[in-house]
């Protein structure tokens, strides 16, 4: 039994990896816009192909779909992200390596306290009508991918390898299967291409983390999903309202910038710290039980 859930773990990995090399080259070589997009559903692709494989009377019950979890996760799916990815491009803002643009009458508006908080309350707003205007559509490749990483992929790498490794390792995968979208061009219109993977990597690997938390504790992918779309939108809106204004911004600010970097690692280490509080709190009680 073991035996076989490895294989149909390897066997996801392999097949989700080449799904998204063969996607992206037959888009860019035919530069067909359809086919590029639809690199984005070869998580679910590849989960229904494994599922049919390998659990023929199971099939897809045990993708974390037909579970919901507490509210509580899905408060801190919808708001975690949009708060980092604020913070991020705020701060790029102040430090001078992004100017004001899309929504904002001047890009060159002296930083003062009025008008830090009227840029504040433009993101808040725009931020809302934005996911409400667009979520549907993100909404559907969130699903295509959060089935595949937190609902098949993660749950398997955690029952072989612990709650920490299992985590992170679903990251990693999910960094590389990025890779020939970055290496072809596709996903960074600027910046060094080895900088960008480089950062872009430890940045998903990161923010995979708590991801990977709200899907675990809930053993739901739908927080996942709620917490990837979320994301997806936030860094949408912010790419629109905030310019560059150096050629290193792309290192500093937005979704594998620095400065998220930073943040997405002091979530990592709190979450990291509450797992290991609650391994101890679970050891304690198997002793006194036994």
């Amino acid at each position: 039994m073991m035996k076989n859930k490895d294989l149909s773990t390897n066997f996801f990995v392999a097949l989700v990896l080449i799904l998204s090399v063969l996607f992206t080259a037959m888009g860019v070589v035919f530069k067909n816009d359809i086919v590029l997009a639809l690199q984005q559903a070869t998580p679910i692709i590849a989960t229904i192909i494994v599922c049919i494989i390998f659990f023929r009377e199971k099939h897809f019950k045990n993708i974390g779909i037909n579970h919901i979890g507490k509210l509580r996760y899905y408060i801190v799916a919808l708001i975690i992200p949009t708060l980092t990815l604020f913070i991020s491009y705020f701060c790029g803002w102040i430090l001078g390596f992004l100017k004001l643009g899309w929504q904002l009458q001047n890009p060159y508006l002296e930083i003062t306290f009025p008008v830090i908080k009227d840029v504040i309350k433009v993101l808040f707003s725009q931020d809302t009508m934005y996911s409400l205007n667009f979520f549907y559509i993100v909404l559907i490749w969130g699903v295509a991918e959060e089935i595949g990483w937190r609902g098949f992929l993660q749950p398997r790498f955690i029952n072989k390898f612990g709650v920490k490794k299992g985590i992170c390792l679903t990251g990693l995968v999910w960094a590389i299967w990025h890779y020939p979208l970055i290496l072809s061009g596709q996903y960074y219109e600027s910046g060094n291409v080895i900088l960008n993977t480089i950062l872009f990597t430890i940045a998903v690997i990161i923010m995979g983390v708590s991801i990977g938390y709200v899907s675990y504790k809930t053993g739901s992918v739908w927080p996942a999903v709620i917490f990837h779309t979320k994301s997806n939108l936030t860094w949408q809106l912010c790419s629109a309202m905030f310019l560059p204004n150096s050629p290193k911004s792309i290192y500093l600010c937005g979704e594998a910038g620095i400065i998220n970097i930073i943040i997405w690692s002091i979530l990592a280490i709190f979450i990291f710290r509450k797992i290991s509080n609650e391994n101890k709190m679970v050891n304690r009680v198997n002793e006194t039980v036994n």
